[in-house]
């Protein structure tokens, strides 16, 4: 008897060896079932062959029932209606999806000669970093937009200070000449030439201070500022 409980012992003890240093198909199956994302083999025709917990809560939290025909999970992944309080992010090879807990999988589909497989990883802080950025580009063209609407109101109040400006210094000339023409017909003994020289030039400004006014020219207002 006590020879039978060694042997059995020693039995025992190399099984154990043996199943922790080599490799089954419980070994498989409980190796992927440690992993933190999504894992799952199908054949055509959507059999499952093997599958982890992970893509297994997935697929329960996303669809609403259970993975049974995974070309159909990736139908739905795709482009298919998913449960309620489940966002969709993405479609097309590379599904993304929101879960109601708020984190973020993000779906990947590949053929491995004739076998196919299922991937799902947590792209929660990717997604935070690109929502942010995201947000920033609004905000940046929601600034840029009233920096171009303050550039156009700089550039106009511009334009109405140098019209204006240019306003003052004809009544200035005007009322130079107004003055000058009192003292002409005060003194007949001053020369007529200078003083029809002064009202020419006047007249000059006046019609380009209207044709600036008609036309906005640049490069009359150019001209205008140097008379």
């Amino acid at each position: 008897l006590f020879v039978i409980m060694v042997y059995l012992i020693f039995v025992l003890i190399r099984e154990l060896r043996y199943h922790r240093n080599s490799i089954t198909r419980s070994s498989i199956q409980e190796g992927i079932n440690k992993l933190t994302s999504g894992l799952c083999f199908y054949q055509d025709g959507g059999r499952v062959t093997l599958v982890n917990h992970r893509m297994l809560q997935l697929c329960h939290e996303i669809v609403g029932r259970d993975l049974q025909n995974a070309v159909l999970f990736w139908e739905i992944l795709s482009s298919g209606q998913v449960s309620e309080g489940v966002t969709r992010l993405s479609e097309g090879s590379c599904p993304s999806f929101r879960l109601p807990n708020g984190t973020v999988w993000t779906f990947a589909y590949e053929d491995l000669n004739g076998i196919h497989q299922l991937t799902a990883a947590e792209t929660t802080q990717i997604q935070a970093v690109t929502d942010e950025l995201k947000e920033k580009n609004l905000q940046l063209t929601a600034l840029n937009h009233r920096l171009r609407m303050y550039g156009e109101n700089v550039d106009e109040l511009t334009r109405s200070k140098e019209r204006l400006e240019t306003k003052a210094r004809i009544h200035g000339e005007l009322g130079q000449a107004l003055l000058s023409t009192r003292r002409y017909l005060l003194d007949e003994d001053l020369e007529a030439s200078g003083m029809l020289e002064l009202w020419q030039r006047n007249i000059a400004m006046l019609r380009k201070e209207a044709q600036l006014m008609d036309e906005e020219q640049p490069m009359e207002m150019l001209m205008l500022k140097e008379i």
